[in-house]
């Protein structure tokens, strides 16, 4: 029984691991600066990529250049996209449109918070 156990613990964190992948550069978490164009690069579980759009509540992000260098391997797919921010000191988020293994339609939402500005005192702007 501890046997059964432990190899249905296992294969759930190899199973979330490998079928929830979902990773950006630059991080998320990483300061960047506004009005130059950016290549972002995204490894996600799909089984197809649509579109890279803007998102945002107040403000969007621009997208330069929609996904390309796609590359699929296994359940995953990594490409690239040319992004911009706008000064305007606030959260900007890229919206990637994809769809999963079971042809379903999703979304996956990339926030930036740390934009430098040239126009806005914060935290972030001193450049």
């Amino acid at each position: 029984m501890k046997k059964i156990f432990t190899f249905l613990l296992l294969a759930c964190a190899i199973s979330t691991t490998t079928f929830s992948q979902q990773q950006v550069t630059p991080l998320t978490s990483s300061e960047q600066c506004p009005e130059t164009d950016i290549t972002f690069t995204v490894t996600i579980t799909a089984k197809s990529i649509q579109s890279v759009l803007p998102t945002a509540l107040n403000v969007n992000p621009v997208v330069v250049l929609q996904p390309f260098n796609v590359v699929p391997s296994g359940a995953n797919i990594t490409f690239n996209f040319v992004g911009r921010f706008v000064d305007n000191n606030n959260k900007q988020t890229f919206r990637v449109n994809y769809t999963d293994a079971n042809n379903a339609p999703q979304i996956f939402d990339i926030p930036y918070v740390k934009i430098k500005s040239l126009l806005f005192a914060s935290s972030f702007s001193n450049i």
